[in-house]
């Protein structure tokens, strides 16, 4: 670890670090290390302490205000970006985008004309979120779930990709040493951790998606509760469960024709 934070306060890689311990650190960088190295003591996670995270080759600006994006969450984007260059969407929504760091990811990898939204209900995370889209054609919203967009669904709702990783942990996962730093917002989908993804597809059913295709972040053991929600509320759709690397169930795909 006292690798990574040299090669960050030198703005070298960690390679060269090891290959060069003769490299000798002025005094202002050794009083840098020092911070770095105690707030990582106090269980602070080193995404915070770098003030970044690369999400899908992208360096991520991140802080207390938004969840740390994961390499689970590129699988998703790599769906999108599927689908996208099939289908050619007009409108890619982005709802609880956190960061930003899925539809930064959308917009830096597709070759579209398309117009690019996102929101989140939190203020501090859409400063974070416009700050990694700098110089990027993205519109940034603030509200719950669907309803910035409503009044564009509602006029029109054919060729839309929606992508949501939304809090679906429920109150005992929070507990978890790795994610006690991280903002409770972003983490906590109510007593069993689908409320808020469940809430997202009963509004968006009412908006009669045509074309359009719905990617969801899920916990390992929600696949079951949200297909069965997605067969009552959208009956025509076909959905798909895709697994992570640890073979957890983690993304539900939802096709509407």
């Amino acid at each position: 670890m006292r690798e990574v934070l040299i090669a960050e306060i030198l703005g070298k890689t960690k390679e060269y670090v090891l290959a060069h311990p003769e490299t000798k650190l002025s005094l202002t960088q050794k009083r840098k290390l020092k911070h770095m190295q105690r707030e990582l003591s106090k269980g602070i996670p080193l995404a915070y302490v770098l003030s970044y995270k690369w999400f899908y080759k992208n360096k991520i600006f991140v802080n207390k205000d938004v969840l740390i994006p994961r390499p689970e969450t590129e699988s998703l984007v790599d769906l999108a970006i599927t689908w996208a260059k099939q289908h050619k969407p007009k409108t890619i929504i982005d709802i609880g985008t956190g960061s930003g760091a899925i539809i930064v990811s959308l917009k830096r990898n597709l070759k579209t004309k398309a117009q690019f939204l996102a929101s989140d209900i939190s203020k501090k995370a859409l400063l974070v979120a416009k700050r990694n889209a700098k110089d990027l054609k993205i519109s940034f919203k603030q509200g719950n779930l669907s309803t910035p967009f409503s009044k564009l669904l509602k006029k029109n709702s054919k060729n839309i990709l929606i992508t949501a990783n939304l809090p679906y942990l429920y109150p005992k996962q929070l507990a978890e040493k790795s994610i006690t730093k991280e903002p409770r917002l972003a983490l906590l989908g109510g007593k069993k951790g689908t409320e808020k993804i469940l809430k997202l597809l009963k509004e968006l059913s009412k908006f009669k998606l045509k074309n359009s295709l719905i990617l969801l972040e899920i916990n390992y053991n929600q696949a079951k509760t949200v297909s069965t929600m997605i067969h009552k509320l959208m009956p025509e759709a076909k959905i798909t469960v895709h697994k992570d690397l640890a073979l957890w169930d983690r993304i539900v795909e939802i096709q509407i024709k």
